[in-house]
């Protein structure tokens, strides 16, 4: 990848992690940017920088899924060894342990009645997403759970929450095609609770 091809990628997955209709996948990443524009850029430096990062994609896409959209900051901070490339570690850190890391994150959820977690009462968040805003699971487990249980649907029409809850539904289904997982490997651990 080009310090261009690097600016272009991150035009879109700000784009698709944005409130808006673009679609990283469907566009196959492809924004309307000039070769032009992006030489008149005063930080096209860090952009060369980042183009030699032997994961670009995953660096903007981890520093993204950390602070968000409007909290990226400037690009600079993205090719910093305690800020941008620590979050793009971290990232990687769960990508490589994604199945024990879900195993772990099941464990906290409630053993007796597991979809009491993840029910809707009085339209407010479920406890899933009160554990996630905590940080005491993983977003990579919602996302798990949800290409299994289709969870997102029931939440997006039931919970009246207008403050945060629009942001994490986003987050959830925007994150989600970049989770690759054979879903027959997670089924059986959460049938495993479910029937616990």
């Amino acid at each position: 990848m080009n310090a261009f091809e690097c600016y272009t990628t991150y035009l879109a997955l700000k784009l698709h992690f944005s409130p808006g209709k673009y679609n990283f996948f469907l566009y196959n990443g492809k924004v309307g940017a000039k070769v032009d524009s992006f030489e008149k850029r005063r930080d096209k430096y860090y952009f060369h920088k980042m183009a030699r990062h032997p994961d670009p994609q995953g660096l903007i896409l981890s520093n993204i899924l950390a602070k968000g959209v409007k909290n990226l900051g400037f690009i600079a901070s993205l090719v910093d060894p305690h800020d941008g490339l620590k979050c793009y570690a971290e990232w990687r850190g769960r990508i490589e342990s994604l199945s024990y890391n879900f195993t772990q994150d099941l464990q906290k959820f409630n053993n007796e009645d597991f979809t009491e977690d993840f029910r809707v009462i009085d339209g407010e968040r479920p406890r899933a997403l009160v554990m996630y805003s905590r940080g005491e699971i993983r977003l990579e487990t919602l996302v798990i759970i949800d290409k299994i249980l289709h969870v997102l649907k029931y939440w997006d029409e039931n919970v009246k929450d207008t403050i945060m809850y629009p942001e994490q539904s986003l987050l959830i289904n925007r994150y989600s095609p970049f989770v690759n997982i054979d879903v027959k490997k997670y089924s059986p651990l959460i049938k495993e609770l479910l029937t616990n």
